[in-house]
């Protein structure tokens, strides 16, 4: 009867409770540069159960729409160059030695954590001037490299 209960009350648990597991991929660029090419990840495509980094010293070129749900980090000499369309409704970590680079539109209504570079025009998003048009956050660090 005790070993039948302590089955029972283990189902129960297990069936109650779940957790999300949240998953990370890596751009590793075995195909080509591209953000949108599911051969690029280590673990599928960003998504908002799927966190993304780019490694030290990889560039990713984005000529598409991409959309930021969750993290995405660029580490120390990794590049993100925005050519078309970026909409971030996550966590963007921007590195020291990291360099984001923007030639088409980045719409941030998430956060903006910028410890590199930004290059290019962020309309709406304060870099030095303080000035903020957008209903995400952008927080300017002075970030070292630990």
């Amino acid at each position: 009867m005790r070993v039948y209960s302590a089955v029972l009350l283990s189902v129960f648990l297990s069936v109650g409770f779940s957790f999300p597991i949240l998953a990370q991929t890596s751009f590793t660029g075995a195909v080509n540069t591209e953000w949108s090419v599911e051969g690029n990840w280590s673990n599928g495509l960003p998504a908002i159960d799927n966190d993304a980094t780019i490694p030290a010293g990889k560039t990713v070129l984005n000529s598409g729409d991409a959309e930021i749900e969750n993290l995405f980090a660029i580490n120390n000499f990794g590049t993100f160059n925005n050519g078309s369309s970026v909409k971030n409704k996550g966590t963007i970590t921007n590195n020291v030695g990291a360099t984001i680079v923007n030639s088409g539109t980045f719409l941030n209504l998430g956060t903006l954590i910028n410890c590199g570079t930004l290059q290019g025009s962020f309309s709406g998003i304060p870099v030095l001037s303080g000035s903020q048009n957008e209903s995400g956050v952008c927080v300017v660090l002075g970030c070292t490299d630990s």
